[in-house]
C-alpha cells in the first residue's frame, strides 16, 4: 500500500516543537554549505523545506511526525 501526500496541499506539518502552519512545501535533496565547502547532509539527502510565519524552515524529512493537508 502507499500514502500520496501532494505537496501543494500540506497546509501544517508536525515537528518536535509542535505544529506550523506553513505554505510552499518541498520535498528537496540537501546539504548544509559554508561560504566554501560542504558541512553536511542527510543521510539520504532527501529533505524539505517550506515556510512559516516566522521565515523558513528546512530539514530532514525524518523529522516531520505528520502532515496536514487540505482535501
Amino acid at each position: 500500500m502507499r500514502i500520496e501526500i501532494f505537496a501543494h496541499k500540506v497546509t501544517e506539518i508536525l515537528l518536535a516543537d509542535g505544529w506550523h502552519e506553513i505554505a510552499d512545501f518541498k520535498v528537496e535533496s540537501y546539504v548544509i554549505v559554508s561560504p566554501d565547502r560542504v558541512i553536511g547532509a542527510s543521510s539520504d539527502g532527501t529533505g524539505f523545506t517550506c515556510r512559516d510565519a516566522d521565515g523558513y524552515i528546512h530539514g530532514p524529512l525524518t523529522s516531520i511526525l505528520a502532515l496536514r493537508t487540505t482535501a
